[in-house]
């Protein structure tokens, strides 16, 4: 019997599909679709039985909690965690890249950042809250668990702590192109090109097209579609599988994405540019 984590108790649970969902075909995001609204409240023991049943579940930040979760994909990014902030709970992803995430308590820590370089990302909420793929939940793609990797407590930690860990990764962010370096440890960056944004030859490009996938305003999402179809050359369908895939939205319907990729696409009026096999802007 799956047992939700003591650690997860106090904060909000959604249920999220199941890996192997065949009702929604290609919409389910690799089994991290939420069945109903992260903004909705569900008892846990009705998350317990969907669980039972072979669903995922998901752990909801909201501005009216004081949680916040670092969402790690690369080890330079967990490194600077794990020397600036407290132990704590901490999950393995049950991708087949490098995954993790932080689980922290912080008050009047309302700030939502992404970063390219290392990549990862801080969520504290928003207006419908953001949530984090659950404990004991399998990897759509790979099937793998994600796994607890520290068993500790939540740490608490003050917006001081975060407010230094945020200047660090935003010092690397904004540095010029890196060459990767040779040490294991800190070789994950947004140069690393077998990532899922690896066709975008430059940085700062990566950088925004992950941010907008991240938590993107309607206007900035409609940039990112004319970009990816006019200067980089992707295909529609390829456009719609990489939001699908990649994308942190509330509520994803591949339905409504493919008709505002395509609706963006005939009114941008742009032609495709060099396919990303070529494309090196």
């Amino acid at each position: 019997m799956h047992k939700i984590p003591p650690q997860l108790h106090q904060y909000p649970l959604i249920r999220v599909c199941s890996p192997n969902c065949n009702v929604h075909q290609k919409r389910c995001n690799g089994g991290k679709r939420p069945v109903t609204s992260s903004g909705d409240n569900e008892p846990l023991p009705n998350i317990r039985q969907w669980i039972e049943n072979g669903g995922n579940y998901g752990v909801v930040a909201r501005d009216a909690n004081d949680l916040v979760v670092f969402d790690s994909d690369a080890k330079l990014f967990s490194a600077i965690l794990g020397d600036k902030l407290p132990e704590t709970f901490t999950v393995k992803s049950g991708g087949d890249g490098f995954g993790e995430h932080w689980y922290y308590e912080c008050k009047d820590m309302l700030q939502n950042s992404t970063w390219g370089t290392p990549e990862g990302s801080m969520r504290t909420g928003g207006t419908n809250g953001w949530f984090v793929v659950g404990p004991g939940s399998h990897h759509g793609e790979t099937t793998n668990e994600y796994s607890i990797k520290n068993n500790t407590n939540v740490a608490t930690v003050s917006t001081e702590e975060l407010d230094t860990v945020i200047e660090v990764l935003n010092n690397i962010d904004t540095q010029d192109e890196k060459t990767p370096s040779q040490d294991s440890d800190h070789s994950a960056t947004i140069s690393d090109t077998k990532g899922p944004l690896g066709f975008i030859k430059r940085d700062d490009k990566r950088s925004e097209i992950r941010s907008v996938l991240n938590s993107g305003s309607h206007k900035e999402k409609c940039w990112m579609v004319g970009w990816l179809h006019g200067a980089a050359g992707l295909h529609e369908s390829e456009i719609v599988d990489l939001i699908m895939r990649e994308a942190r939205w509330d509520n994803l319907s591949r339905d409504i994405v493919e008709k505002q990729v395509k609706s963006v696409i005939k009114s941008s009026h742009t032609t495709r540019g060099t396919h990303y096999n070529t494309y090196n802007r």
